[in-house]
């Protein structure tokens, strides 16, 4: 499963394997329609996943796992079925 950014692609990089690449105005105007179920901000850059994707991978009969920072805007969204768990992990100094 892959998020949504807006940073230039990488050497190498794949739309829909590292990241879906989309432009600004696109992003904005998913966040505006509640199209993502968390987003945020890193580098002056937009990063996000949809609530589609998040759907296509529970129709593959996957199990998803959102890794994200904790300055992100994480939505409830009942309406679509999904049960959201937050676990967060103190930091440790190695």
């Amino acid at each position: 499963m892959s998020a949504d950014t807006t940073r230039e692609r990488l050497a190498g990089e794949m739309d829909g394997e590292q990241y879906y690449f989309t432009t600004q105005e696109q992003m904005l105007n998913d966040i505006a329609k509640n199209r993502l179920i968390e987003y945020g901000q890193f580098d002056g850059q937009y990063y996000g996943t949809k609530f589609d994707t998040i759907q296509q991978c529970i129709r593959e009969g996957k199990m998803c796992i959102l890794d994200i920072s904790p300055q992100v805007r994480l939505y409830q969204c009942p309406q679509v079925g999904l049960r959201l768990y937050q676990c967060y992990c103190p930091q440790v100094h190695l």
